[in-house]
């Protein structure tokens, strides 16, 4: 019975740690109107803020789609991270590329403590970006 105590803590623990992390984000990501150079996003390469660039555009679109590939394909994302903070980020896409650092990142926790449901997290926020941003399956 304690064992399984423990498992809930841990569970709940985590889901508390995910939702500081993203109110955190939210707060910082706010206070850009004020502090333009010191965004979240600048963890990012993004492009300034002003008119949209079609071609940079197109080519995240192109350049995440091919980082996915391999996490789509085989389920396989060594590095995918690492790549998609080098890619430069339109700001039209900001928020999905925040959410797939986020996802991924959960899932990686997930598999280095063995966690299910952070892995389930990470798949399910993944599996939601899909379906609002088709273009990156």
């Amino acid at each position: 019975m304690k064992n399984l105590e423990g498992k809930n803590n841990v569970i709940i623990l985590a889901s508390i740690t995910v939702v500081l992390i993203l109110a955190v984000l939210f707060v910082l990501m706010n206070k850009t109107a004020t502090n333009s150079g010191n965004s979240i996003f600048n963890v990012f390469k993004t492009e300034k803020n002003g008119p949209s660039n079609p071609d940079l555009i197109k080519q995240y679109k192109k350049k995440v789609k091919i980082v996915l590939k391999p996490y789509f394909d085989q389920e396989d994302f060594s590095n995918l991270l690492d790549q998609l903070m080098e890619l430069t980020v339109p700001a039209e896409y900001k928020d999905l590329h925040l959410g797939l650092v986020i996802a991924f990142d959960a899932i990686k926790q997930g598999q280095e403590r063995s966690e299910q449901v952070l892995i389930e997290q990470g798949i399910s926020q993944i599996d939601e970006l899909t379906t609002k941003y088709s273009f990156i399956k």
